[in-house]
């Protein structure tokens, strides 16, 4: 693999040692990463459902910010994909949680980019 694809393994490697001992702050960003990495490697179904795993862990650990990002890049993955209403769905829960963490600026991004 690439260079960066080798660094991606090393941190879902990393990541995974610290979700082990902390699941509550750890289990959400690992998730992300490995959704990230099944869209890289095109094992889209489970892109999908762990961009879904992970904005569903941050939220029960009231993580409002990267619950945000992973319906951010779960909104990217579904453009990419040609699935726009999924995109828009994913950007509205991003937007709601960008909103209600107090990030402005990004809840502008988002409507700027629509």
């Amino acid at each position: 693999p690439s260079g960066w694809l080798k660094m991606g393994d090393a941190c879902i490697t990393t990541y995974r040692a610290w979700e082990a001992h902390s699941p509550w702050n750890w289990r959400n960003k690992l998730l992300l990463l490995e959704a990230e990495r099944a869209y890289t490697r095109g094992e889209m179904e489970t892109a999908r459902a762990k961009y879904g795993e992970s904005a569903a862990a941050a939220r029960r650990h009231r993580f409002v910010n990267e619950e945000g990002l992973a319906y951010e890049l779960a909104a990217d993955f579904h453009g990419a994909r040609d699935d726009r209403a999924e995109r828009d769905r994913c950007l509205d829960q991003a937007r709601d949680c960008y909103q209600s963490w107090g990030a402005a600026t990004l809840v502008s991004l988002i409507d700027e980019s629509r």
